[in-house]
């Protein structure tokens, strides 16, 4: 599924944690903060990359253009890990050690709330409310950091004809914004706007447990301590609800289930479920 309905969930966990350590992961550090990359992510990223490369094919209607996967698998990877460095660097800041994983539904990025590890590079309250919206916006906002970078090199590089175009018109496939340059060059750029601007966007809907759900909640029981909880979970079942809407219309059944699977998980939590544990990221 393309064309503004795919989606690769990063920053939080959806009732499903992250899966074991296998053989077959791969394992470095980034800026001193361990990755782990299971396999099963790389499946998943083939997957979404084939359905990009299907949307740039020059073929027959259902072929899919291998450049594009390619490039749309290592973009998928950097961008999501450029997400996950977003919030890991400001759990870090505030005196944590995180960890990140990339697995089957995105990334997630972590960190034992408990305690403040000796030798951590930062001390903060990393405990306190807007501490944790800081993290939960840092992840999105390194991916429009990112996007933004590349549309400043496409500017300095004499890729962009005409007028400066709004970022929607970039979002769209087959665009005409682009002026010389090779087909893979505006798969590039496409598919790296697209990731992080529009699941960028995405993540920042009030749904828990995406990023801008955890912000909404912090927000709900910084005015309300004793019934926060609660509101932010019917708000974020409410948003969720809008969003199916808005999928239904438009022919969307990626983004209806997705929904779906996170208002369910909502109403597990309003029921007594909790399901989806601690504070992931």
């Amino acid at each position: 599924m393309v064309d503004n309905s795919l989606c690769f969930l990063s920053g939080y966990d959806v009732n499903l944690s992250a899966p074991q350590p296998t053989s077959y992961d791969i394992q470095f550090s980034a800026f001193g903060i361990p990755v782990r990359i299971s396999v099963y992510f790389w499946i998943t990223a083939f997957l979404l990359g084939y359905q990009f490369g299907q949307a740039f094919s020059r073929g027959d209607v259902g072929t899919s253009d291998p450049r594009v996967v390619v490039i749309a698998i290592a973009v998928i990877f950097l961008s999501i890990l450029i997400h996950e460095l977003g919030h890991a660097m400001f759990m870090r800041w505030y005196g944590f050690s995180p960890q990140i994983t990339l697995y089957h539904f995105g990334g997630l990025a972590s960190y034992d709330p408990g305690f403040s590890p000796h030798g951590a590079s930062y001390r903060r309250a990393g405990n306190s409310t807007w501490a944790r919206i800081t993290i939960s916006i840092a992840g999105p906002l390194a991916g429009f950091c990112f996007a933004g970078l590349t549309f400043l090199i496409l500017v300095g590089a004499g890729y962009l004809s005409g007028r400066p175009p709004l970022a929607l018109e970039l979002l769209r496939p087959g665009n005409e914004v682009l002026g010389a340059g090779t087909h893979a060059i505006r798969a590039l750029v496409w598919i790296i706007l697209f990731i992080n601007i529009g699941w960028g966007v995405l993540n920042l809907l009030p749904v828990y447990p995406l990023d801008g759900g955890q912000i909404a909640r912090e927000l709900f029981l910084w005015f309300n301590r004793v019934n926060g909880l609660q509101y932010s979970l019917y708000a974020s079942m409410a948003f969720a609800g809008l969003v199916i809407l808005f999928g239904a219309n438009f022919g969307d059944s990626f983004l209806v289930i997705m929904f779906a699977l996170l208002a369910m998980g909502n109403y597990q939590q309003l029921s007594g479920g909790n399901s989806f544990g601690g504070r992931p990221w």
